[in-house]
């Protein structure tokens, strides 16, 4: 195998792995190589070659840093019985947004850097909605008539290094209540 585990090299060819295979296999699988001439694997320089016979170098992405403004101007929209939108102004500053939703008016901790929060993920006594790259979101699948605090956190973590970076302090909040279910009404008649 060469040094990066992707191709057999002998001495006048190079067997490259096809890039259809997605998974390790305990035997050879001919259909999983491609029988290619060592002279194209020796020249390939191009470091966006489609077939991966060139040089990868890791970008070399400047260190994330923590976004200096959070986003203001919270409003709430299509409001449900098990959603509510929200709409925020972005900051100038900040790539993406972490959304916590919680039944507290404050959280008990704020975010940790370099730490990624997934949706469903527990913070501070609320739980994370979301992560957002644009100014819009929908928080779904909410109990009906349910008041939610919801707390948003710039941060830093596409091309860039050891992100997520959040800004930690005075995060942008608001509250909104899902719509309550409809009173069940008694009939008047019974069906005929």
């Amino acid at each position: 195998l060469d040094a990066f585990g992707q191709g057999i090299n002998a001495k006048d060819a190079s067997y490259v792995r096809s890039l259809s295979v997605t998974g390790p296999s305990p035997v050879f699988v001919a259909n999983d190589w491609v029988l290619t001439n060592l002279n194209v694997v020796q020249n390939a320089e191009d470091l966006d070659d489609a077939n991966r016979l060139g040089i990868h170098i890791v970008p070399n992405l400047p260190e994330c840093i923590s976004p200096a403004n959070q986003a203001t101007t919270l409003a709430f929209s299509a409001v449900g019985t098990k959603s509510i939108t929200l709409n925020f102004t972005r900051s100038a500053d900040a790539g993406e947004y972490l959304i916590i939703r919680s039944l507290n008016s404050s959280l008990t901790a704020a975010p940790t850097n370099g730490t990624v929060y997934n949706a469903g993920s527990t913070l501070g006594g609320g739980t994370v909605a979301g992560r957002t790259v644009g100014n819009t979101f929908t928080d779904s699948n909410l109990p009906a008539g349910t008041n939610f605090y919801y707390f948003i956190y710039a941060l830093n973590s596409v091309s860039c290094t050891g992100g997520p970076k959040y800004l930690l302090v005075n995060p942008l909040s608001g509250t909104q209540a899902t719509m309550p279910l409809p009173v069940c009404q008694t009939p008047v008649a019974q069906a005929t």
